[in-house]
């Protein structure tokens, strides 16, 4: 069964665009680490600059080593080192309890 989750966080007002323009860009090496470690849809919103992360995950995979797995990659690292730059001084990830879904 795939489980959701979703991440609040705030980008810099002065890096809104370069962000947007790194997502319109995402390395394909990035995309494969996490597929093959059980992240099965990733969407990012913003508003303004309040971001939230949408992540749906297989929990078999995910949560059984994946989620290691993935912060030991060397793309993956290079990925999240580069996100640093655009967090606002404070930012961290407040993970939100899903409490209804409307299926469809």
């Amino acid at each position: 069964m795939i489980k959701r989750m979703l991440f609040w966080g705030r980008i810099r007002a002065d890096k809104l665009e370069e962000y947007k323009e790194s997502h319109r860009h995402v390395w394909p090496e990035l995309e494969a680490c996490y597929r093959a470690n059980g992240i099965t849809k990733v969407s990012c919103f913003l508003h303004s600059n309040d971001l939230l992360v949408y992540t749906e995950y297989d929990p078999d995979i995910y949560l059984k080593g994946g989620k290691e797995r993935i912060s030991q990659n060397p793309v993956a690292q290079r990925w999240d080192k580069w996100m640093l730059d655009f967090k606002q001084d404070g930012f961290q990830n407040v993970e939100f309890e899903e409490v209804y879904r409307m299926e469809s």
